[in-house]
């Protein structure tokens, strides 16, 4: 078996192990809807953090209408949608500005977190992968995406 081929499979457990986590979130907050995608387990401790702090900022500031429908991996890094969406540039309420600002974070955190482990990584541009343009990745699972 190439490295490749077994960086893809440790992908697939990642992501296997993503939707337990995925699960568990939905069970706890109801703006999280069902057909939210998995996204790869290294990052399960990013949006955990990140789904409790959207919590508290609805708790304090109600914000009508709110749901996330999209959370997974895009090009390496985390990707958040939520309604209403696209917000208005002009959007000013408190709730809507802290909770971009804190997506915002997630997401440039994501690019800095090995989405297999969880660890520093980086964002990298794989090659020869199927279905995988870009990922971000600590040495030790990049160096699982060269073809030996």
């Amino acid at each position: 078996m190439s490295e490749a081929a077994g960086y893809d499979d440790l992908y697939s457990r990642a992501r296997r192990e993503g939707a337990r986590a995925r699960d568990a979130l939905l069970a706890r907050h109801a703006w999280l809807q069902s057909d939210v995608h998995a996204w790869p387990v290294g990052w399960a401790a990013l949006v955990e953090r990140l789904c409790g702090d959207i919590a508290k900022v609805l708790v304090e500031t109600p914000l009508p209408g709110f749901r996330v429908d999209v959370i997974r991996e895009k090009f390496g890094g985390l990707n958040v949608q939520w309604l209403p969406w696209p917000r208005p540039p002009d959007d000013q309420s408190v709730a809507g500005r802290r909770i971009a600002e804190l997506v915002a974070a997630a997401v440039t955190q994501s690019l800095a977190t090995c989405e297999i482990c969880g660890r520093p990584g980086t964002e990298r541009w794989l090659e020869g992968l199927p279905d995988r343009e870009a990922a971000t990745l600590c040495d030790e699972h990049a160096a699982l995406t060269e073809r030996a």
